[in-house]
Order: structure tokens, then sequence, then C-alpha cells
């Protein structure tokens, strides 16, 4: 296999701010007197180019890093990070029709890179003969059995994890800092991105 570095850009990040944004209260209101959303700078992805040989012949791709900005009431909150696999060489379009897989592990506290580099992804870790893994370095090979065969692919740290990272902290109650935070309520009120009622 192998893979050649770009300078071509990627696209910027996408935004997402989500169904359930709360779209009250002061930030809300500075948003709407100011007539702009706050702006935040992630950090610079990457792109590259390689080929997979696959059961059912070679197929060139696209690997391409980066991080989407997630926002509530229009303030950005955190930073998601993916690594995504398209089918199709460099200048090429991506293909409409072509199935999308979204992999995260289970969580929140584990990143996707045990299932990115250990099952799904075109290039997987080396293990030896009995499943267990060689002292380090770890060494990457093909990955025949990846799932870029028949789909694309985008691997996500959910947030805390791996290269995803809140913008601002919670508070030191774990509180979202709503108007319920101090009041009998706060315990039962989710941390934000780290409860099974809002998980990733």
């Amino acid at each position: 296999m192998t893979t050649e570095s770009t300078s071509t850009p990627i696209p910027p990040p996408a935004e997402s701010t989500g169904s359930d944004v709360d779209r009250t209260g002061p930030a809300a209101d500075a948003v709407a007197r100011s007539g702009s959303r706050a702006q935040h700078e992630p950090p610079a992805g990457a792109n590259s180019y390689a080929r997979w040989s696959g059961p059912d012949g070679d197929l060139d791709y696209a690997a391409r890093a980066s991080w989407t900005v997630l926002r509530e009431a229009d303030e950005p909150v955190a930073e998601m990070f993916s690594v995504s696999y398209l089918a199709g060489g460099e200048g090429s379009e991506p293909d409409a029709d072509r199935p999308v897989t979204f992999i995260f592990n289970g969580g929140p506290g584990a990143s996707s890179a045990y299932l990115h580099v250990g099952a799904l992804g075109p290039q997987r870790v080396s293990f030896n003969d009995d499943g267990t893994a060689p002292p380090p370095p770890s060494r990457l090979v093909p990955n025949e059995e990846s799932w870029l065969g028949f789909s694309d692919l985008v691997f996500i740290d959910p947030i805390g994890t791996g290269f995803s990272r809140l913008i601002k902290p919670e508070n030191k109650d774990g509180s979202d800092g709503g108007k319920d935070a101090a009041g009998p309520d706060a315990e039962k009120k989710p941390r934000r991105f780290f409860a099974f009622q809002r998980d990733l």
C-alpha cells in the first residue's frame, strides 16, 4: 500500500448546532444583538490519498482528518475529531450513492482508535499469530477485511476522548451551567456529552 501526502486543503470543518439547542438566555440574546455567531477556528485538518487492496480488487481513496465545531446557543462548546475514508482518488468527487458508515466506540471513555486501526480501517495494527500485540513500536499493515470495500467510513472520537475536546470546561459541579445548575435538581442534570441520556 502506498500513501502520498498532499498540500491540497480539505474543505472547512462543518459546524453543528444539534436539534436540541437551547436558543434562549443571555448567550442567544447577545448573538441576536450582534447579528453574528461567535467565531471559533478549529485546528487545521489533513488530507492524503492511498490505494487499498481488498478481496474484490484495488480501490483508490481519500483519507481526511478534521474537527467539527459543536455549538449550543450559537456558542462553540466542543471540537469533535473524526477521520474519514472516501472512495475515489485525488480530484474525484465523492459518490453520492455510496453508503457511509459512522463508527465510534461505546463510551464515553474510549476513542475510535481501537475500531479504526484494530478492525475496520484500511490499515490495522499488526498482531502476532496468536492474537497478542507485539512489543512497541506498533506496525501498520494493510487490512483486507476493512469495510471500505462496500462503504465510506467516518471514525468519530466522542468528546473527551482521542482528539475531541471541550472548548470551555464545565463547572466544577459537573453541570452545564444552566439556570438549574445550583438548584435542587443539580445532581440530576446530566453532564454535557458524558451521561447516558445525552451520550454521543
